[in-house]
């Protein structure tokens, strides 16, 4: 992807890779296995939360292929990983009022390790899968992954679902992000990620935010192939 600075020069932007949405389709599977028995506490509606838990496997199935993270571990939240970093993590700050499982603190692990790799070596697909503004992506660079995890992955209350600030995108996401036809979820799933990117707050003036919204990322059209059933 190919996109004008706002000093009219040209930068290009390599889109997540086949295998990055691999893994972001397991994340968003697990994260759904966790969350569903109790969608509200992870900060859906309960108008939406009964909707996903009433979705059938295929439907489920159909959701997971999102090109993007279904759940947020606050990335566009500077003052609280500034703290993370910082700080004791015994402070009041870091209570964490969510009951805590292996299987939560696991999640945690490993979608805090999926972005650290990630964005070691593309920090424009960080933002593209995630809508982590690039202050978040410079915060995290020097961090070692062992230091991101141990910090990061007893804190539950970091997991939710990913949400638009007076936009609702689950309303999208949970009818025509799951429909059997690939060309209508597909682009309910885009204009979900393009409201993510557009609404997310950045530091910068670059052409990141016109790279992604841009972006038509054919490797989607691969790894939403992967569904179940017909038109799946």
């Amino acid at each position: 992807m190919r996109a004008d600075t706002p000093e009219g020069r040209f930068m290009t932007y390599e889109g997540p890779t086949q295998s990055d949405y691999r893994n972001i389709q397991a994340l968003n599977r697990e994260f759904l296995r966790l969350a569903r028995a109790m969608p509200v506490e992870f900060g859906m509606s309960d108008k939406e939360g009964r909707r996903l838990q009433a979705l059938c496997r295929e439907q489920t199935e159909r959701l997971v292929t999102a090109p993007f993270l279904l759940c947020t571990m606050r990335e566009n939240d500077l003052q609280l990983w500034r703290e993370f970093l910082r700080d004791d993590p015994n402070n009041d700050l870091f209570k964490n009022e969510r009951m805590q499982t292996v299987d939560i603190s696991n999640l945690l692990a490993a979608v805090v390790g999926f972005l650290w790799q990630l964005n070691q070596r593309n920090a424009y697909a960080v933002r593209l899968v995630s809508a982590a503004r690039s202050d978040w992506c410079d915060l995290v660079t020097d961090v070692t992954y062992f230091e991101l995890v141990a910090i990061s992955r007893h804190r539950g209350d970091l997991l939710s679902f990913r949400q638009v600030e007076g936009v609702d995108i689950w309303s999208k996401l949970l009818v025509d992000g799951v429909k059997p036809e690939k060309r209508v979820r597909t682009a309910a799933h885009l204009a979900v990620l393009q409201t993510l990117l557009t609404s997310a707050p950045t530091n910068d003036n670059s052409a990141w935010p016109v790279a992604a919204c841009a972006a038509k990322t054919p490797r989607l059209r691969v790894a939403n192939s992967r569904g179940h059933g017909k038109g799946g």
